[in-house]
């Protein structure tokens, strides 16, 4: 992990926020945080691929395969 940033004291320009940004580097982010409506954690996945326009279809494939990884991942640490 690259970074882990706290949203209650606010980031990026942002305002203060209840949730936990999780910078995995290499463009790969999760924010988690609690729902505002129910008893639930919500959990944003992020995965940033360069993508010139002469390839956007292969780096979309790359951007859903890293998606999937994360999303493998951030399971395996709600369940443990």
């Amino acid at each position: 992990m690259q970074r882990l940033v706290d949203l209650a004291e606010g980031a990026d320009g942002l305002p203060p926020t209840d949730g936990l940004l999780f910078d995995l580097g290499h463009g790969n982010r999760v924010i988690i945080r609690p729902s505002g409506t129910e008893p639930k954690v919500k959990c944003y996945l992020q995965a940033v691929e360069p993508a010139p326009t002469e390839d956007l279809v292969r780096s979309r494939a790359i951007a859903d395969a890293r998606l999937d990884a994360l999303r493998g991942v951030v399971e395996q640490w709600l369940n443990a």
